[in-house]
């Protein structure tokens, strides 16, 4: 059986994010940021660190009349306004490192689905022989056929959310360092996944942003 040591994936994880946002504040780019967002393809299990600066945002709002109508009611406003969830047209930070490290967590979550969805069709397809470890739990491919016919039993479902849970536990440890960025005073680090919904999105969001801010870039009390 080769075990997969999740722990140690997100300890690499952090220490190239780190890397990645010290060399960046190093740069020019460095100034009046607003927000450092992990712009991830959860199902994937591929992540790209991208900013936003005001300076690129007064750049982008030229723009703005042209999308306007995809981001109403909200306008300029908030989190689900064209400041905060124009994800697309946030600026890469390089960090191809960061994808590489999940290359072997990557090949296996494959060999695990595909396994899943090929076991109804033959009940002797070859089971993945891999334990993955995190914080003190082990996964194994191990649940009866039958019990997969519950999304929340498959092992892929529970690796889709530990994916989420390791990008969140670095963004919490980069948050406490002192990494050089010119932040702004609403400045805000989450992650998100593509094409998600405003709900999905204000949930990701809300796992790394502190509640008084989190609560202010969500009220539209005044659009109701």
């Amino acid at each position: 059986m080769e075990d997969i040591n999740l722990n140690d994936v997100e300890e690499q994880l952090y220490q190239t994010f780190k890397k990645t946002l010290t060399e960046f504040a190093k740069t020019e780019a460095n100034k009046d940021v607003y927000a450092i967002v992990f712009d991830c393809e959860v199902a994937d299990q591929y992540v790209y660190p991208r900013y936003a600066s005001e300076s690129d945002y007064e750049k982008l709002l030229a723009d703005y009349e042209r999308y306007a109508h995809m981001y109403e009611p909200y306008g300029l406003k908030g989190l689900f306004g064209y400041k905060y969830s124009s994800i697309g047209d946030f600026n890469y930070i390089e960090c191809d490192a960061a994808n590489d490290i999940l290359d072997q967590f990557r090949d296996w979550y494959d060999r695990v689905q595909r396994y899943e969805i090929d076991v109804f069709e033959d009940e002797n397809a070859e089971r993945p022989d891999v334990a993955f470890e995190y914080k003190g739990k082990t996964l194994k491919c191990d649940t009866p056929v039958k019990e997969l016919l519950e999304c929340e039993n498959r092992l892929s479902e529970k690796l889709f959310s530990l994916f989420e849970d390791i990008i969140v536990n670095c963004i919490e440890r980069l948050k406490a360092d002192d990494l050089g960025l010119d932040k702004t005073a609403d400045f805000i680090m989450f992650m998100c996944d593509h094409d998600e919904s405003n709900e999905d999105f204000a949930e990701g969001v809300s796992r790394t942003v502190d509640k008084e801010l989190f609560e202010r870039l969500t009220d539209y009390s005044d659009l109701s």
